[in-house]
């Protein structure tokens, strides 16, 4: 190559890099006007390097907010789970925030959380237990923990056979961010069916149920204090597949009526007047010192068992219905997301059909389950008379549900079923 050959290459080359350069800067500067501000709903924490550092334990998750975000998926920990991420979606951008339990920022439980302390030595002799404070947390003498107040200062839990002794050392107990779902519709929803004997085992402390036709202005715990059921029909699996999927616990709110038609959910109507009166008895119940001071609710969505008093009504009729309802409800004065349909037996043919063309039509309602398309009174599932579930089949469809709610709200709707969405 000649020197004038090469000073020419040499020119090329700089000029090309020149350019790069400025291409890159121009990119660089885009991207700071176009990265959308991103916090979080708490100043303990920060974001750094798109990761959020949270103690180790059950902590308050922070949540992300974001103004110009056309849809926000929070970060989940179901138990054992120690990275977590929360996606910020702006049209086509997707932002990813990796939330990871950092054991040197504490250890932190919730109200209500049972803990099983397992200390890290072998036990020479029978292992005493005690806390303390036991007003803010107990310990039996297996070394299971109930937390029963908040507190700033934490506790000390300690486990000593006379030969070894070991603390846990619980920095913070918080109040429990609890998430509110309601159950809506007519008898398949309501309690007059339900089983607790052969109901899905619900995790002890992870879910509670209000119903104002069973106790007004309160808030019941779905399993008893031994962990055995409380309550069984559809919420029993539904709670359970929810905190398994998602790690937070849940408020089902029960007001489904027999024989209730979709225009009984119009307004002013029985069904819509029963849904309204427990939404506001619930919410007095909520505003009590003794709630506000141990748990962060959180309104989600609405679930539909509803559809076999309707066998005849022209499906466009039901449709039309449902959505006046559905509007109403995801209007300021509940705040619900979403609703998800359990669709009715296939021999309702015409709610059937309808349930599916509103999945398919609107991106805020889903079917959350279709398990009662194979049910029948040979296979366990429906009682004799070939209309009520069993609590055999509320197991199936309370577990199918909680599926579906999981998936949308982790983001993952488009890896449904198909036919749940075009």
């Amino acid at each position: 190559m000649t020197k004038k050959s090469l000073r020419q290459t040499i020119c090329i080359i700089l000029l090309g890099l020149a350019a790069l350069g400025i291409g890159v800067l121009l990119f660089l500067q885009n991207d700071k006007i176009a990265v959308p501000e991103i916090k979080l709903d708490d100043e303990r924490y920060m974001i750094q390097s798109g990761k959020v550092l949270i103690p180790a334990g059950r902590p308050r998750i922070p949540q992300i907010v974001c103004d110009e975000a056309d849809e926000i998926y929070q970060a989940y920990f179901p138990d054992g789970v120690e990275k977590a991420a929360a996606q910020v979606v702006c049209g086509e951008d997707v932002y990813e925030i990796d939330f990871i339990k950092d054991k040197t920022l504490g250890f932190e439980l919730q109200f209500g959380d049972y803990y099983q302390f397992v200390p890290a030595f072998s036990a020479q002799k029978e292992i005493t237990y005690w806390s303390s404070d036991d007003a803010i947390a107990t310990v039996d003498k297996n070394g299971e923990i109930l937390i029963r107040n908040v507190s700033e200062s934490g506790v000390v839990i300690t486990a000593d056979d006379g030969y070894n002794k070991e603390e846990l050392v619980i920095t913070r107990t918080i109040r429990t961010p609890i998430s509110i779902y309601m159950l809506a519709g007519q008898s398949n929803a309501e309690y007059y069916y339900a089983d607790p004997q052969t109901a899905t085992q619900a995790k002890k402390g992870t879910a509670y149920l209000y119903n104002s036709r069973l106790a007004e202005f309160v808030i019941e715990s779905i399993t008893n204090d031994d962990g055995t059921m409380k309550f069984g029909n559809i919420e029993a699996s539904l709670v359970n597949r929810l905190y398994r999927e998602l790690g937070e616990k849940v408020i089902i709110m029960n007001t489904g009526i027999s024989g209730m038609k979709i225009e009984e959910f119009l307004p002013e109507q029985k069904g819509f007047e029963t849904i309204k009166d427990s939404w506001r008895n619930f919410n007095t119940t909520m505003q009590t010192e003794w709630f506000q001071e141990r748990f962060e609710p959180r309104i989600k969505s609405y679930i539909w068992v509803q559809g076999e008093s309707d066998d005849w009504l022209a499906p466009e009729l039901y449709m039309e219905r449902f959505l006046i309802m559905h509007s109403m409800l995801r209007s300021p004065d509940f705040g619900f997301d979403y609703a998800f349909i359990c669709n009715v037996a296939p021999r309702f043919f015409r709610p059937n059909d309808v349930q599916e063309r509103l999945a398919q039509a609107y991106d805020d309602i889903f079917m959350g389950s279709r398990g009662a398309f194979g049910f029948t009174p040979e296979s366990g599932e429906l009682r004799e008379d070939n209309l009520h579930y069993t609590q055999q089949g509320d197991n199936v469809l309370g577990d199918e549900i909680g599926k579906t709610i999981a998936l949308v709200y982790q983001g993952k709707s488009d890896t449904l079923p198909e036919g749940e969405k075009d």
